[in-house]
C-alpha cells in the first residue's frame, strides 16, 4: 500500500487553508443576513399609513451613512434616493423606491475583516416597488387597515463587495392607524405588522417577522414623525431595530422638503441622515 507523500501532504493543507479563509470572508450561502452586508442591502422598511391620497408623487434626495459592521470599523456611504408615488381613487397606490447607485469606503478594519474585491468605489443599488390597497376606513376603536406588498428587485450587485444582495425580497405588511384631531393639531398613531423573506444566494431563504409603531403630528405647514421599526428572523444577525425621525415642510401647495435622521442599532448599527425634495400633483 502505498503512503501519500509529505510534499500532498503539505498541499492539501494549505488547501484546506485557503479554503477556510476564503469561506471566513465570504458568507455561506445560508447566513446571507443583513448583519454581513452593507446597512442598505436588507434595510428596515419604513411604514406608512394606511390612507391613500389621490395624487402623483415625485421625491428625490441624499443620504449619508456611517455603519460598525461584525468585525469592522467606521464605513461610510451615500445613496441619492427616490421615490415615485401614484395614488388612484383614494383606495390604491403604486410606488418605486430605491437608488440608482451608492457611493461608499470601507474602513481598513472592515477590508481586512471582510476582504472585499475593492475597499471603496460605487455599486449598483436596489430598486423596490411597492402597492398598497386601502381595506377600510376608520370606524370608533377599528383602525383604518391597508394591505402593502413590496418586492426588491434583484438590481444590487453581488457578494463580492458585500453591499448588497443580488437576490430578491418581498415583504407582506398590515399597515394601521387612528387619528386624533386636537384643536390645530391632528395626530396619528400607526402600528404595522408584516412578513419578510429574502433568497440566500442559490439557496435557501430566510423568513422574519416585521413590527413597526408611529407617532405623527400634523399641523398646517409641517409635521413630525417618530418610528421605531424591526424585523426578526430566524437565524444570525438578521434582527435589525431601527429608530427614524422625519420633518417634512410645505412649501407650497405641491412641493415639501423633507428632513430625516436613523439609528439602526444592529445587524449591522449604523446612523443615516439625508433631506429631500417632493413634488405632489392632484389627480
Amino acid at each position: 500500500m502505498s503512503h501519500p507523500s509529505r510534499t500532498a501532504l503539505v498541499t492539501c493543507g494549505v488547501a484546506t487553508l485557503l479554503t477556510a479563509l476564503v469561506g471566513h470572508a465570504e458568507p455561506m450561502a445560508r447566513e446571507i443576513n443583513p448583519g454581513v452586508l452593507g446597512p442598505n442591502a436588507l434595510p428596515t422598511l419604513p411604514s406608512e399609513a394606511p390612507w391613500v391620497a389621490d395624487e402623483v408623487s415625485a421625491q428625490l434626495g441624499w443620504s449619508g451613512q456611517l455603519s460598525t459592521p461584525e468585525g469592522g470599523g467606521l464605513d461610510v456611504s451615500m445613496l441619492v434616493p427616490f421615490r415615485v408615488e401614484v395614488g388612484l381613487f383614494k383606495r390604491v397606490a403604486f410606488a418605486a423606491t430605491g437608488s440608482p447607485f451608492e457611493l461608499w469606503q470601507y474602513s481598513p478594519e472592515t477590508n481586512a475583516a471582510w476582504v472585499p474585491r475593492r475597499s471603496k468605489g460605487i455599486t449598483r443599488a436596489d430598486v423596490l416597488l411597492s402597492a398598497k390597497v386601502l381595506l377600510w376606513n376608520e370606524a370608533w376603536l377599528r383602525p383604518a387597515t391597508a394591505l402593502r406588498v413590496t418586492l426588491k428587485t434583484a438590481t444590487g450587485e453581488d457578494l463580492y463587495t458585500r453591499r448588497f444582495l443580488d437576490a430578491p425580497a418581498y415583504q407582506f405588511d398590515l399597515l394601521n392607524a387612528w387619528h386624533w384631531n386636537v384643536g390645530v393639531t391632528r395626530l396619528e398613531a400607526w402600528a404595522a405588522v408584516g412578513f419578510l423573506a429574502w433568497q440566500q444566494g442559490a439557496v435557501g431563504q430566510n423568513d422574519a417577522v416585521t413590527l413597526a409603531g408611529t407617532l405623527v403630528a400634523r399641523w398646517a405647514l409641517f409635521n413630525v414623525r417618530l418610528e421605531l421599526r424591526g424585523y426578526a428572523g430566524w437565524q444570525r444577525m438578521d434582527a435589525p431595530i431601527t429608530l427614524a425621525t422625519v420633518l417634512e415642510l410645505r412649501l407650497t401647495e405641491s412641493v415639501d422638503v423633507l428632513v430625516n435622521a436613523s439609528r439602526t442599532f444592529r445587524d449591522p448599527p449604523s446612523l443615516d441622515v439625508g433631506a429631500a425634495v417632493r413634488i405632489r400633483i392632484p389627480n
